[in-house]
């Protein structure tokens, strides 16, 4: 770093220096030191020459610098997978070092070779049905390039971690089929999430924030506990696919029938005796509507 700083340096003084003889050209031309005799022309070629080795030096102490960022920045991911194996009996067997070390990690994809700064990172974790036992990590929100979390089918418990409304990159969250008790806020935050997989566990409540998600097509909350649904669930524009069904609401909001995108709304196995009339009119508009017998639409 030290070479690299004084590279830098020295580049901006020589570059300084050619600024400076272009002015002085001017200023011979336009004022009383017209006639000076100094050959700009040459040392200007003179400082250049100078310059362009720096430059080249430059460059090459820039992707020395890159290399090193990314060799600590999959070190960091390969610690982070490591630790949560150290911590999850059910992972020390399916995760045993290998000469390929996490490349080997059962489930676990890294980015490819030429996939810029995102080779090498944790892109994909898909671990389920493995009896997987403990919390979601915390930790996990430091895995900045991961693009799909998949952990359903395990017995992990808790409240699903806020660190991982830290990953911008995410596209696919499956939690579904464990033992998950509530929700953050902060999963507002991941503004690339399309798929979110939260049914079969022990919610009771989600929080209004999810209605930011922009991105989300398809939200599973099934088999839980929720006894409401939050109304700014209607503003997810982009949803195709919104499963409530087997849980304990009394009433769902009249702002899903806002849900334009919408093509499949299941409802059944709940406490309803109806529904309001908007939802109606998405029945109409050819969405499926699952409902229980006996459930009526409001007019």
């Amino acid at each position: 770093m030290y070479v690299y700083g004084r590279t830098r340096c020295l580049l901006h003084v020589a570059e300084m220096c050619i600024v400076l003889l272009h002015r002085l050209v001017v200023t011979k031309r336009h004022n009383k030191f017209r006639r000076m005799d100094v050959n700009t022309t040459l040392v200007t070629a003179a400082v250049k020459a100078q310059v362009d080795p720096l430059r080249e030096r430059l460059a090459m102490a820039e992707g020395q610098i890159r290399e090193l960022k990314s060799s600590a920045s999959q070190a960091a991911d390969a610690l982070v997978l490591r630790l949560w194996r150290d911590s999850c009996p059910p992972l020390q067997e399916l995760w045993a070092e290998a000469n390929s070390g996490v490349r080997g990690f059962m489930g676990v994809t890294l980015g490819g070779a030429g996939l810029g700064p995102v080779a090498g990172r944790v892109i994909k974790i898909a671990v389920w049905k493995q009896g997987l036992t403990g919390v979601v990590p915390a930790a996990f929100g430091q895995l900045v390039t991961l693009e799909e979390l998949h952990l359903g089918s395990n017995r992990l418990a808790g409240a699903v971690p806020v660190e991982l409304g830290q990953l911008a990159a995410l596209s696919a969250l499956h939690l579904n089929g464990n033992q998950l008790t509530s929700v953050p806020a902060e999963l507002s935050n991941l503004s690339s999430l399309s798929v979110l997989n939260l049914n079969g566990n022990q919610l009771t409540s989600v929080p209004a924030e999810l209605g930011n998600l922009s991105s989300l097509s398809v939200l599973n909350l099934n088999g839980n506990q929720l006894t409401s649904v939050p109304a700014e669930i209607g503003n997810l524009s982009s949803l195709s696919g919104l499963n409530l069904s087997g849980n304990q609401l009394t009433s769902v909001p009249a702002e899903l029938g806002n849900l334009s995108s919408l093509s499949e709304l299941w409802l059944n196995g709940n406490q309803l005796t109806s529904v309001p009339a908007a939802l109606g009119r998405l029945r109409e508009l050819g969405v499926h509507l699952s409902l229980d017998d006996g459930v009526t639409i409001d007019v």
